[in-house]
């Protein structure tokens, strides 16, 4: 990331750890006991993606294969940095995602929050509403199967008129319109020197989704999380993970992650074939009974992080999604 402020800094340390030196992420110790003794009680691990470039859009498709099997937090997210055009200089990170959280109903959230350079990132309320009280963290109760597509990409820019029966944060006069539209509605102007990020989460198929307020059953229509401001006009260095507070004996939790690609100011595609392991070592709190593997699956190949599982994939090892480990 560069030399950036503190609090930068420590969110990108709390996260990743300070790295490991060992092909296991171990340094010789083991944890697969108990719960993680990192700063905040959580174990990582990442995929960094084989894909240079700048973006105006990022995606991946997110599917969780089992149900948390405690009250404790599990937090999956793609995440993107955010870098300034003219000057090539990192404005910070952030990340977006499903989560298992009990604060919210049913256990069901999505998150889209970050941290630059002057701290956390701001941006427009949750265009749902939150049981927790945080602007990041809407109420969305997700599935057990069902692949949801994550997106970030810039927000329609706002001409300065309300969108007709929106506000976000509140509840739209027309729900099918809505429902149909919610994407390409616009939001508040990002202040400026800031460029206003929009995440968004989509059921792809099989996704019975009435209990949430805005989507019908079967719909594939994207939810708007919210427009978070960033001081970068571009996405770079795109990456997904799984972040868990839970014990590292709690029951196997999988997360499938599909179809990685950016989008650059162009609109061409640019598909990422393969992903660099990272664990976070257990001298920085982590477990050590994760892992991460390339399936084939009916629908391609997926990337799946695994915990409470026994390690077959070393540290820093390069996975294609062509293959299947």
């Amino acid at each position: 990331m560069g030399e950036q402020p503190g609090p930068l800094v420590s969110w990108w340390r709390r996260l990743f750890g300070g790295g490991s030196d060992g092909l296991d992420g171990t340094r010789g110790v083991e944890r697969t006991r108990g719960y993680p003794t990192s700063g905040n009680r959580a174990s990582s691990m990442h995929l960094f993606w084989d894909l240079p470039g700048r973006f105006v859009e990022v995606a991946v498709t997110v599917t969780i294969l089992d149900e948390p099997p405690t009250h404790d937090l599990y937090f999956w997210a793609l995440q993107v940095s955010f870098e300034d055009a003219a000057t090539g200089r990192r404005e910070g990170a952030a990340h977006t995602g499903p989560q298992w959280a009990s604060q919210h109903p049913g256990h069901g959230a999505v998150n889209w929050g970050g941290y630059g350079a002057r701290g956390e990132l701001d941006g427009e309320p949750g265009w749902l509403p939150s049981a927790a009280g945080n602007a990041n963290s809407i109420d969305y109760l997700w599935r057990v199967g069902v692949p949801y597509r994550l997106t970030v990409s810039r927000a329609p820019v706002s001409t300065g008129a309300a969108d007709d029966g929106q506000a976000p944060g509140g509840y739209p006069d027309d729900w099918d319109g809505y429902r149909a539209g919610s994407k390409h509605l616009s939001g508040a102007a990002a202040p400026t020197g800031f460029t206003a990020w929009r995440a968004t989460i989509t059921p792809l198929e099989g996704s019975r989704d009435e209990l949430n307020e805005l989507s019908e059953p079967q719909s594939q229509q994207p939810q708007v999380i919210r427009d978070l401001w960033a001081p970068g006009d571009l996405l770079v260095s795109p990456m997904v993970w799984s972040e868990v507070f839970a014990r590292c004996d709690a029951d196997s939790v999988r997360v499938a992650w599909a179809e990685p690609v950016g989008i650059d100011e162009r609109g061409q595609e640019h598909r990422a074939t393969s992903a660099r392991v990272n664990y976070q070592a257990v001298g920085d709190g982590g477990c050590t009974n994760t892992n991460v593997v390339t399936l084939v699956t009916p629908d391609g190949p997926a990337w799946v992080q695994t915990t409470n599982a026994e390690r077959t994939t070393p540290q820093g090892a390069s996975l294609r999604l062509a293959d299947s480990r």
